[in-house]
């Protein structure tokens, strides 16, 4: 770019400025290249009245320029920045060997304006990273150097700044991270409403989940609700009266206390929206886990579906030669919550992963796990996500836990949770029309829990097992 040969068009006024920008990383190009030097001899520029915003800057040894009072200056200068000659800039042109971070703002000499509103150039160079160029193409030429090193240029509808670059990106970053958050939300909202309604004491259960696997939206519509849109026209309708369906779900917070319910909502035989209002002092700021929900009782009014253990003592699960406990049975009952049991699988490896019908994760003492209903992984950057093992797509995260090293694991009744080292959270619970998952243990113990139809929870030794 040492070449003074210009194209591109001649620096006259034209009524309506056109205004194109360019960015690159320096170190994309060959060093040397993008200079401040070469970017600015790189253009035709009439002589300009200068803002600088912004300098830090090393100049030649044989230079006379006093680099620290200029910097100075520009840190001092009230208003929009400190204002420079065409002359002065020519000099910092000429004499620098390095353009740290400086900001230049060129407008045209007549320019009355205290700020940039006028310019028709922006130069820009950032932490030594990265030059932004920003000019008017009826007043500024570039050669052909200039848009081989920095082009193509974009058309933009302004000077701009960096500090409004800066707020753009900030805006789009929080716009991605928003609407990440809300398709979270939305897959979660999902899985919750998916629950309900498997669980659900209707008849029209079955044609309310047709229509949820026919949404093709789950999006925020007010506080702590959110509207369904169905793709499809072919998902039957309900009989059922607009408003929350009959049934509530509530839901529990950490300490055991009820949070608040979530209410399906139908209009024109249609799932219309999803709400979860909150029973505490404050509202939530984060969705009720699947293992949150209770559902209400099939038969008695005014009592909640929960399991509990029947018997005196805790059920123990072992890895081959532990002890076998006498064979118990859990069965649904009352509105208590059984203490959690612990599985003695810590220090154990996933060795293998096996997909058919159903989920098998096979850990390295030989017991199992096999998933046949809807089941969750927590990974280590806490995304919840739920997976079906009828929907490969949905299980791509669960393979990468193989090798992964077992940190525990409990069984809280029907709720199974097995945690890793590494941080993932497996968890799995009940299925109302269907058996949901089994564990199984090797060797002497012989022991396997099984969840059936409904929550019921049966623990049993196999022929052959023996006590140790």
């Amino acid at each position: 770019m040492t070449s003074r040969r210009r194209s591109g068009r001649p620096a006259t006024r034209r009524p309506e400025p056109e205004f194109v920008t360019y960015h690159r990383f320096i170190g994309s190009q060959p060093t040397g290249v993008l200079e401040f030097r070469n970017v600015v001899n790189g253009m035709t520029i009439p002589p300009l009245r200068w803002l600088v915003t912004d300098l830090d800057m090393v100049v030649l040894p044989d230079s006379d320029i006093n680099v620290l009072e200029w910097e100075q200056k520009v840190r001092d200068s009230s208003g929009a920045g400190l204002w420079i000659t065409d002359d002065d800039l020519r000099r910092f042109v000429q004499d620098n060997h390095q353009m740290i971070d400086g900001e230049f703002f060129g407008s045209p000499i007549d320019s009355t304006a205290e700020d940039a509103s006028e310019a028709v150039l922006r130069v820009d160079f950032f932490d030594s990273t990265t030059v932004t160029v920003t000019l008017d193409r009826s007043v500024i030429g570039t050669s052909w150097e200039f848009e081989l090193f920095l082009g193509p240029g974009v058309p933009v509808p302004g000077i701009g700044s960096r500090d409004e670059e800066t707020a753009a990106q900030q805006r789009r970053a929080q716009d991605e991270q928003r609407r990440a958050q809300e398709e979270h939300d939305g897959q979660q909202i999902r899985a919750l409403v998916r629950a309900c309604l498997q669980n659900a004491r209707i008849d029209e259960g079955p044609a309310l989940l047709t229509q949820l696997d026919a949404a093709g939206s789950v999006t925020p519509s007010g506080p702590r609700a959110w509207s369904l849109e169905l793709e499809r026209d072919d998902a039957p309708r309900v009989d059922l009266p607009d408003g929350p369906l009959p049934e509530a779900a509530s839901y529990r917070t950490d300490t055991g206390a009820v949070g608040g319910e979530l209410l399906i909502w139908v209009q024109d035989g249609r799932i219309q929206m999803v709400e979860l209002p909150w029973f505490t002092d404050e509202m939530p700021t984060e969705l009720p886990r699947l293992d949150q929900l209770v559902f209400p009782h099939s038969e008695t009014p005014g009592t909640e579906r929960t399991v509990t253990n029947t018997t005196p003592a805790p059920v123990q699960l072992h890895v081959a030669g532990d002890t076998v406990p006498a064979p118990v049975q859990l069965h649904v009952a009352g509105d208590t919550v059984p203490a959690p049991v612990q599985l003695h699988v810590a220090g154990d490896t996933v060795d293998a992963i096996a997909i058919d019908t159903a989920v098998t994760v096979r850990f390295s003492s030989g017991a199992t796990l096999r998933f046949e209903t809807a089941f969750s992984l927590t990974e280590t950057d806490g995304t919840h996500t739920f997976m079906e093992p009828g929907d490969p797509p949905s299980l791509l995260p669960l393979l990468a836990l193989h090798t992964n090293v077992v940190e525990g694991g409990t069984v809280t009744g029907a709720r199974i949770a097995v945690r890793f080292a590494t941080g993932e959270l497996l968890e799995g619970w009940s299925h109302r029309d269907r058996p949901s998952w089994h564990w199984s243990e090797p060797g002497r113990a012989r022991l396997d829990i099984d969840v059936l139809t409904g929550g019921e929870v049966i623990a049993r030794t196999l022929p052959g097992g023996t006590a140790s």
